[in-house]
């Protein structure tokens, strides 16, 4: 499932409850409820993974497990097929480039041409690809407790031992996290890099300053499984007993709360103020989409 930037368009993946397939991806107005465009999927032999949409809400981009798929949503045709494996994806703004990696490669697509910009492999079998930056340029590499930046276009390592983010231009160093020792399983970086955000091995979460280099909060949210952060790393979305709650990852603090449901996946929109999420639907088999407005 993926979210337009501007929280108006949403793409899903369809699923057939006879045939036990992918029937297709459906894509949606959300203001008017109405089809945009689709793209059938169910060939009985792939399976739809990760969904993304361009900035210009143009393009559709998902894997089927052995290729990535680019469809024009207006003409409802597909323009290229990457024979990749890759199981995420991530859009450049420019609406140009795609970003995919698995844990053990990553590899730079142009979207129009389909042409291979850039590939990346890990070093070892051991050190896996756990992250992008929101403009693709950066990957991120973890072995055990460490980490490593990569320029993904000069498949160049900017960075080990400690978390060093550099201005790609310059390669002048920007800021070090020495202080960075707790164990974590997920790192993301927001889009203006100002703020980097941890998810500890115990499932409480570290917010560090780029500019200080400094941890600037850490919320224990054991209780509370996360679904999903959002892409300027200001809003956390979490889900148990007591129900869906929104989360500002600055202070902490609770900014909404829905009603207790059951998530399979959520995804939120580029500026914080629509939320998605699949759920079963019950005794019935299938799915719903549920969408709530204005966080």
């Amino acid at each position: 499932m993926a979210l337009s930037a501007d929280g108006t368009v949403l793409a899903y993946s369809e699923f057939d409850d006879w045939t036990f397939d992918d029937s297709g991806i459906g894509v949606y107005d959300l203001k008017s409820g109405e089809s945009i465009g689709g793209f059938d999927t169910g060939d009985g032999f792939s399976r739809v993974g990760k969904i993304a949409l361009s900035p210009n809400k143009r393009h559709l981009f998902w894997n089927t497990g052995y290729e990535i798929v680019v469809g024009d949503i207006i003409t409802k045709k597909e323009i290229h097929a990457f024979q990749d494996s890759a199981g995420l994806i991530t859009v450049i703004p420019d609406g140009q480039t795609l970003v995919c990696f698995s844990p053990e490669i990553a590899k730079m697509f142009d979207v129009e041409t389909g042409q291979t910009i850039s590939i990346i492999t890990s070093p070892s079998e051991a050190e896996k690809f756990i992250a992008t930056s929101s403009d693709g340029e950066i990957i991120i590499s973890q072995l055990n407790n460490t980490i490593a930046l990569w320029n993904l276009r000069s498949r160049q390592q900017i960075s080990r031992l400690t978390i060093t983010l550099r201005d790609l231009k310059t390669g002048k160093e920007l800021r070090s996290f020495k202080a960075l020792t707790k164990p974590f399983k997920a790192l993301t970086l927001t889009p203006a890099k100002q703020t980097l955000i941890t998810i500890n091995s115990n499932d409480t979460i570290t917010h560090w300053g780029i500019k200080t280099g400094k941890e600037i909060n850490t919320f224990e949210w054991r209780l509370h499984p996360i679904e999903a952060i959002s892409s300027d790393s200001s809003v956390m979305v979490t889900s148990g007993k007591n129900g869906i709650i929104i989360w500002d990852l600055s202070s902490g603090n609770k900014l909404h709360s829905l009603p207790k449901d059951e998530i399979h996946y959520l995804v939120i929109s580029a500026n914080n103020q629509t939320i998605a999420y699949i759920k079963p639907r019950g005794g019935y088999g299938g799915y719903f989409v549920k969408v709530w407005q204005a966080l």
